[in-house]
C-alpha cells in the first residue's frame, strides 16, 4: 500500500539538518501532502496511526512527508510525526506530575520530543487535536468526534520527561 506522493516541493535534506544519515541520503524528498487510498493528507494534520491490527490507533501530527526511492525503484512515503498521548498510555511515574484530566477520551498529551519516522501504510484516518485554550468550548469541540484536546502546560511537562 505505497502511497504516490504530489510532489509539490522538492528538496534535499540540508547536512545540517538534525536527522537520520539515512534521511541525509540524496534520494529523499520531502512533500507537503501525500495520498494514500484516495485520500490526502497534509502537514500538520492530525491522524490515527495503527501500528497493529486490532488495537486502537495511535494519535500524531504529520510533520514530515518524506518519500524515497527503495531499491526496486518504487517511491515509499514516511511520515515523520509527532506523538499524542491518551491519559491511558502514561505510566505512573514519580518524576513527573501530570494534571488532572477532565476527559480521559479526548484529553491528550503532546510529546514534544524527536519525530518519530512511519510508513504511510500504518494510516487510519484523520482526526482533530487542538489546544484547549484556542477553542472556546473544548466539551462542543470533542462532541464533533474524532476530536482531541490538549493543554500547553501539559505538552510542557511532557516535554521535560
Amino acid at each position: 500500500m505505497d502511497a504516490a506522493p504530489e510532489l509539490h516541493a522538492t528538496l534535499r535534506a540540508p547536512a545540517s539538518l538534525p536527522c537520520t544519515s539515512a534521511l541525509r541520503d540524496a534520494r529523499v524528498v520531502w512533500t507537503r501532502s501525500s495520498q494514500v487510498d484516495g485520500v490526502r493528507y497534509a502537514l500538520f494534520e492530525c491522524v490515527y496511526l495503527r501500528p497493529w491490527p486490532n488495537r486502537p490507533p495511535w494519535i500524531a501530527r504529520i510533520e514530515e512527508i518524506l518519500s524515497r526511492i527503495a531499491n526496486n525503484n518504487k517511491a515509499q512515503t514516511f511520515l515523520g510525526v509527532r506523538w499524542f498521548y491518551r491519559r491511558r498510555d502514561l505510566l505512573p511515574s514519580g518524576e513527573a506530575d501530570f494534571p488532572t484530566c477532565d476527559d480521559p477520551e479526548h484529553e491528550v498529551y503532546l510529546f514534544s520530543g524527536k519525530l518519530d519516522e512511519v510508513p504511510c501504510s500504518k494510516l487510519d484516518g484523520s482526526c482533530s487535536v487542538v489546544c484547549a485554550s484556542d477553542v472556546p468550548d473544548v466539551a462542543s469541540f470533542v462532541e464533533a468526534g474524532d476530536a482531541y484536546f490538549y493543554r500547553s502546560h501539559a505538552a510542557q511537562s511532557l516535554a521535560s520527561m
